[in-house]
């Protein structure tokens, strides 16, 4: 590979302590394995590489083909503490995030009180991303409960390897090469002094201040210009973009060079030719997913992401791409089809037309009242051969079984008194008979009630719903070979695809009630215009973004 004059300049100054500036689309893992191999040309080095995934490390490491791997040792902030730990004969118990969130509930007395589970554990987390810890009420409350397990969990492995660092015998490790800079927290950054100072090491960060996107889990944006002071690190910038055409990373440029609190560098496109850049105005939200199927059908050979600020309208895509028979993947989450809720829903609605199976009974046991475990296993072992809505009718037949069976008489009595009417009604009416513990959440309330609205009452469109949500086997959405996929903009970080499509961008625009951090959505805004090799695509309603209207196009 020729190198570039600037990656050229990296290279030769691989000896110093350095700080790389690295652009979106800049070649910044390839970099990495450039600088590591330059320096273990010097059979007296070796490499520490420090990233926020195992899979990045070791794509790093893999390309490295041409020196000594063994040389190099790579792995996150908590894979690395662990890995210390353990060869200093020193095993922790770790609490992984489940039963972290089990601890918190029993501690904090919230079961059933899902906004205090959420509550605490941000309050925990954010708390445990800060230096030095705070002891506070709560964080004591929960480190007591650990401790009587001799637990820890994964914020304690940065706090207990500082303390233990001084006093541990290390692998030989010449250099530390720190990946993604910018998303670390204040506890990593003293992990990194503590290791310079152990063992007198050279230190180079790489890193893009502009696509700092963690804050809310602790990312600390003062990182980057800490690490350059402590280190006395030379800065070096790589900013050449060889992903996006020259448009785009001038429309991008555009945009960020509105944030302040950045450090300065120079951005430019390899790709001299233009590329697409649509917008569109659209009436509603659901009119600009109308908007993004006709644009998955134009490009139905190649591949696309389609990006989003939040997953508000994320269901409602969904199922208007399994409607429309395209197919795709998911980055960030399961699919609607695999969520709880959806399935219950349908599963009581084919109950209540006395169309469902048993199948449909046990799936309808997690939310509707009266009918639990027992009772699905009994009907299990009596049912034999016959269909299930024959065997219930003949228990419905029993005065003694109606206080029993009372959700499911009940929702079948309303089947019966409005059949053709709109289905939303039957939704809304099964909701009455849903445990309080089901987890019913409002975002698939509202998403429930807005499908439903489509179909009517009857056995037919309750089979068409279920159809189209790809619940009963005859889509075949989803597959790894999809080329659409849908994904968080945060879950995008990193990734790149030819055509990106970006809906719903006033969901970067200040929100009523809701704290906003100008530059911080700016930095979002800026990392999901940076994904696309040729064709970009954005869609709004309502205002033009302010975001969108810095790009000047």
């Amino acid at each position: 590979m020729n190198l570039t004059e600037e990656q050229q300049i990296i290279l030769n100054e691989s000896h110093n302590n350095l700080y790389v500036s690295s652009a979106p689309g800049s070649g910044k893992s390839t970099m990495l394995s450039f600088i590591a191999e330059k320096i273990l040309q010097d059979p007296n080095n070796y490499v520490c590489l420090v990233s926020f995934t195992n899979k990045a490390s070791q794509s790093i490491i893999s390309k490295c083909n041409k020196v000594d791997q063994s040389r190099i040792i790579g792995g996150t902030f908590h894979g690395l503490a662990n890995t210390f730990a353990r060869r200093n004969n020193i095993h922790w118990n770790i609490c992984d995030e489940g039963k972290k969130r089990l601890i918190i509930r029993k501690v904090f007395d919230c079961k059933k009180d899902k906004n205090k589970l959420e509550e605490i554990t941000d309050l925990i987390s954010k708390a445990k991303s800060d230096w030095p810890l705070e002891q506070s009420e709560e964080i004591i409350k929960y480190n007591n409960e650990l401790d009587k397990y001799n637990l820890i969990d994964f914020d304690d492995m940065i706090y207990k390897i500082i303390e233990l660092i001084p006093n541990l015998t290390l692998p030989k490790i010449t250099h530390i090469l720190t990946d993604e800079l910018q998303d670390s927290n204040f506890p990593q950054l003293e992990m990194l002094k503590a290791l310079q100072l152990k063992l007198n090491c050279n230190m180079i960060g790489v890193a893009d201040d502009d696509q700092i996107l963690y804050r809310f889990r602790g990312a600390r944006p003062e990182n980057v210009t800490d690490f350059i002071k402590i280190f006395n690190c030379k800065i070096l910038n790589m900013g050449i973009n060889f992903r996006s055409c020259k448009n785009i990373v001038e429309a991008s440029v555009r945009v960020i060079e509105h944030n302040k609190d950045r450090i300065k560098k120079e951005i430019k496109s390899f790709n001299q030719e233009d590329g697409v850049i649509l917008t569109f105005e659209a009436k509603n939200p659901m009119d600009e997913i109308e908007w993004i199927i006709t644009k998955c059908k134009q490009n139905k050979n190649e591949e696309i992401a389609i990006l989003y600020r939040n997953r508000l309208y994320k269901n409602h895509l969904e199922f208007a791409l399994k409607k429309a028979n395209i197919k795709y993947k998911v980055n960030d989450s399961l699919e609607i089809s695999d969520r709880s809720a959806i399935k219950v829903m349908i599963s009581c609605m084919k109950l209540a037309g006395q169309t469902g199976d048993i199948y449909d009974l046990e799936i309808a046991s997690k939310a509707l009242r009266g009918i639990g475990k027992t009772t699905v296993e009994y009907i299990k072992k009596n049912i034999k051969n016959r269909k299930l809505n024959e065997y219930l009718l003949d228990l419905f037949h029993d005065p003694k079984n109606h206080k029993k069976y009372d959700s499911i008489i009940s929702i079948i009595s309303f089947f019966n008194s409005n059949k053709n009417s709109n289905l939303e009604l039957l939704a809304l009416f099964i909701e009455k008979y849903f445990i309080p513990s089901f987890d019913y959440q409002d975002d698939m309330k509202s998403f429930i009630r807005d499908i439903s609205k489509e179909y009517l009452i009857n056995t037919s469109d309750i089979r068409d719903i279920s159809n189209d949500l790809g619940l009963n086997g005859e889509s075949n959405l989803g597959e790894d070979n999809a080329l659409v996929q849908l994904s968080t903009i945060h879950s995008f970080k990193g990734l790149q695809k030819r055509i990106i499509i970006m809906p719903w961008c006033n969901q970067f625009d200040p929100q009523n009630g809701k704290d906003y951090d100008l530059e911080s959505e700016r930095r979002l805004y800026y990392v999901s215009i940076t994904r696309p090799e040729q064709k970009l695509y954005i869609s709004y309603s309502g205002q033009k973004p302010k975001f969108l209207r810095e790009m000047k196009i």
